[in-house]
């Protein structure tokens, strides 16, 4: 899967990945290029792997199924997030919180030490655990 491994550098290296997406509309499909920054990646209950990353089509953090992705490729590098002093980012590390968005919290340890956050965006599929 070229695409996921694609997705997966994207995430170690804090990179945005520039993806031409397919999106099903009424009368067949619409192709559209997206440019994501990926907090990252988890295989839904159906089999999925989705991604969750921040679209600059449509300028928030949003679902998509990689077996819609048509072309991939590695952009330019991500600016480090702008995190206000006393708060700290944190990405979802666990098929638990695999559906959040990155969160933005004032107590950090209460959050890592339950195993479900993490400092750093995983770069692997989160998959859940029978």
């Amino acid at each position: 899967m070229a695409n996921l491994d694609t997705l997966l550098t994207a995430i170690e290296n804090r990179q945005f990945v520039n993806v031409s997406y397919e999106t099903p509309i009424k009368d067949g499909t619409v192709t559209r290029s997206r440019k994501w920054l990926i907090s990252h990646l988890y295989e839904s209950r159906a089999g999925d792997i989705c991604v969750v990353a921040y679209d600059g089509y449509r300028k928030e953090v949003r679902t998509f199924r990689v077996d819609r992705i048509r072309e991939a490729e590695l952009g330019e590098a991500a600016p480090l997030p702008n995190v206000p002093e006393g708060k700290a980012l944190l990405y979802p590390a666990s098929y638990r919180t695999c559906r959040a968005k990155p969160l933005l919290v004032t107590n950090p340890d209460n959050y890592i030490n339950s195993g479900n956050w993490g400092v750093f965006p995983t770069a692997t599929v989160l998959r859940h655990q029978a």
